[in-house]
């Protein structure tokens, strides 16, 4: 009969009292060399242990020992580092006492390097069979679960928006600036110091240690979001090749670097605040994401979902309006002759144009692929900012004043396209009007923090009384800014994924839509679909 052998049956290490007296003597006779291991956690002169030192001080200990979590691995190695420069007393920072610069290397130094592997008695498990263990908890505690939407925005380095499965916002806020140190600030400094350096031919600075700093403070803020919540993570699911070259042109941009150093992370995450034993503490870490094997990580990058981090298309996120569901949907040039913005606005089959006397402006009528009717209002105080090229400067709009310029002498009584269709009409001007009443985000340049970027939606909400606008807090519990709008809609598609693995008989099969006809069971999102959410889950 073939008997099984496990990782553990070969490594079963014993303890064995010896006298101190014996030690004492094999080592005044040169057949032992007693050391000691030690780091700047274990000398007493920091506070909180940090990870590897949790590690360290479990690798032998009985309850590691019983459970077969920690194992010392082969091949460690040691290494010897002679001293390189003089000591040189910091004459500047030595106020009570003497501080040497570059300490390390003006000491001889032995460096002990050593390889552990965790969870060596539970084997691998399939990155498939992992996710889906995570869509069963998912399902099995649905209401429970929040969701975390995170955006990488065009003023924020990263914003995230939490939400409940029904999108009532729970917690939002900015990862430009942690612990006090405004990061955005300081890496488009650095940026531009290296832009500087370039045009100069002087030498261009590391930026990349500072980046990875901030990674490290971005990842600790999320997973403790994570914990506290009892959450998912949804991000957008841009392709390789978008990521890799807005990482090139952008040089503060964290995306690529994020959704990786996140992914690590939660694959094996210990809380320092947990006793060994305890959910988090460092003999029961949180798994939230499979393993990423070494020279695996371009599956990580085309997953749809990793554990708990889930993947949705970024499409109309950040430019849909969250209280009543609206985003644009027809498109048309501004560079378009004449006569094709003339059947655009065609009185039969067009975009529909009248004078609302309720709200005292007009109104712009038209019917969605989904057969919504839609109203759009060029209401007062209604703004929009354009970059013209032609003329190398940001232009302020206000719809409203522009419409009535531009319908003026007309019956407001009457439909406006019988009036102006087949006549010589300013339909340059009428197209432009309209594609900018269709710009819900804005950037103004002139004003600082979350009104630089805002969204101003021309659609009415009739459950709020009152057209969208992210400047404006009558709403406390809605999107702050544009990329505060992009990461609750991120979040609010992460919900409709909740609300589909919820709905799953079988999530084994959870992904496979049989070519579009089983979308529920998708990960993907068409934009029909998000529609009917976004309009029907209006706030």
């Amino acid at each position: 009969m073939a008997i099984k052998l496990g990782e553990k049956d070969f490594f079963t290490p014993n303890f064995v009292n010896v006298k101190s007296e014996f030690l004492d003597k094999i080592e005044k006779d040169g057949k032992i060399y007693l050391f000691e291991i030690t780091n700047q956690n274990l000398s007493g002169k920091s506070g909180t242990l940090n990870v590897h030192t949790l590690y360290f001080n479990q690798l032998f200990s009985k309850e590691n020992l019983q459970q077969g979590i920690i194992k010392l691995d082969a091949n460690a190695k040691v290494f010897f580092r002679k001293a390189s420069i003089p000591k040189k007393v910091d004459e500047l920072r030595s106020k009570t006492f003497d501080i040497i610069e570059s300490k390390r290397y003006t000491e001889d130094k032995y460096l002990f390097h050593f390889p552990v592997k965790i969870n060596f008695t539970k084997g691998d498990s399939k990155t498939k069979e992992f996710n889906q263990s995570v869509m069963k908890k998912i399902k099995e505690e649905n209401e429970s679960v929040r969701i975390i939407g995170i955006d990488r925005g065009e003023k924020h380095l990263l914003y995230y928006y939490v939400i409940d499965i029904n999108g009532k916002r729970i917690d939002q806020g900015s990862l430009n600036m942690i612990n006090g140190i405004d990061y955005n600030a300081k890496l488009h400094h650095r940026q531009e110091k290296r832009k500087q350096a370039r045009l100069d031919w002087e030498e261009i600075g590391n930026i990349k240690n500072f980046k990875e700093g901030y990674l490290s403070q971005a990842v600790h803020k999320i997973y403790q979001l994570i914990i506290k919540y009892h959450a998912m993570v949804v991000m957008e699911d841009l392709n390789v090749e978008f990521k890799s070259k807005r990482g090139a042109k952008v040089e503060k941009s964290v995306y690529k670097k994020f959704e990786l150093a996140i992914a690590k992370k939660l694959n094996h995450l210990i809380l320092k605040d947990k006793k060994a034993k305890e959910v988090g503490g460092v003999l029961n870490a949180y798994q939230l994401t499979p393993y990423i094997k070494p020279g695996k990580i371009g599956a990580f990058e085309k997953a749809k979902q990793w554990g708990i981090l889930f993947y949705v298309r970024a499409n109309y996120t950040s430019i849909t309006d969250p209280l009543t569901g609206w985003r644009k949907h027809i498109y048309i040039s501004n560079s378009e002759s004449g006569k094709k913005i003339q059947e655009f606005f065609n009185p039969d089959s067009g975009i529909k144009i009248d004078y609302d006397q309720g709200k005292k402006c007009f109104k712009f009528t038209y019917q969605s692929d989904n057969e919504k009717i839609w109203e759009l209002f060029a209401f007062k105080g209604i703004q929009r900012f354009y970059w013209s090229n032609k003329e190398r400067i940001v232009k302020t709009y206000d719809l409203y004043e522009e419409f009535e310029i531009l319908f003026k002498g007309l019956d407001r009584s009457k439909n406006i396209n019988n009036q102006i269709y087949g006549k010589d009409f300013k339909w340059k001007d009428l197209v432009f009007f309209w594609n900018l009443l269709n710009q819900i985000r804005n950037v103004d340049r002139e004003q600082t923090g979350n009104a630089n970027d805002f969204i101003q939606s021309a659609a009415w909400s009739e459950k709020r009384k009152h057209f969208f606008d992210s400047r404006i807090t009558i709403i406390e519990d809605m999107p702050q800014n544009g990329d505060a709008n992009g990461a609750y809609n991120i979040a609010r598609k992460g919900a409709m994924l909740l609300q589909r693995i919820k709905n799953c008989e079988d999530i084994s099969n959870f992904g496979n839509d049989n070519n579009g006809k089983n979308s529920e069971n998708s990960y993907y999102i068409a934009d029909q679909d998000w529609d009917n959410f976004a309009r029907n889950y209006q706030q």
